[in-house]
């Protein structure tokens, strides 16, 4: 039997089930099961020059992924400035992760908000 670490979700077994579904974390030392906790993955229009707030409830500054739709089935990956000169952007605190258009038009944004905490 390989060493290693395993959490059982509450109702499961973590010494006989072997379905990583089953874990909150499953090492063994043979395959490592990354476990991804989400939050909430949603997608929102945001209209023109407006931020939009999206409150999270974590009462820390969470990781969060945000993207836009650019054009038509085109998403480029945001950051919290506006590097790329697009005027899309968001900022995320303790409270709120907040989506920013700074453009002329609507603009569809699709975010992650993930347990993590990244402070």
């Amino acid at each position: 039997m390989a060493e290693g670490i395993k959490v059982a979700l509450p109702g499961y077994n973590a010494t006989t089930d072997t379905d990583p579904n089953h874990f909150s974390l499953y090492v063994d030392q043979v395959t490592d099961y990354v476990l991804i906790k989400e939050k909430i993955v949603s997608s929102i229009v945001v209209s023109a020059n407006t931020q939009l707030p999206i409150a999270h409830g974590l009462g820390y500054v969470p990781l969060c992924f945000v993207f836009a739709q650019v054009s038509p089935g085109v998403w480029r990956k945001l950051y919290s400035a506006a590097l790329d000169g697009t005027g899309l952007y968001f900022t995320v605190d303790a409270t709120n992760l907040v989506l920013a258009n700074a453009t002329g038009s609507k603009v569809l944004f699709a975010y992650h908000i993930f347990y993590d905490n990244i402070t």
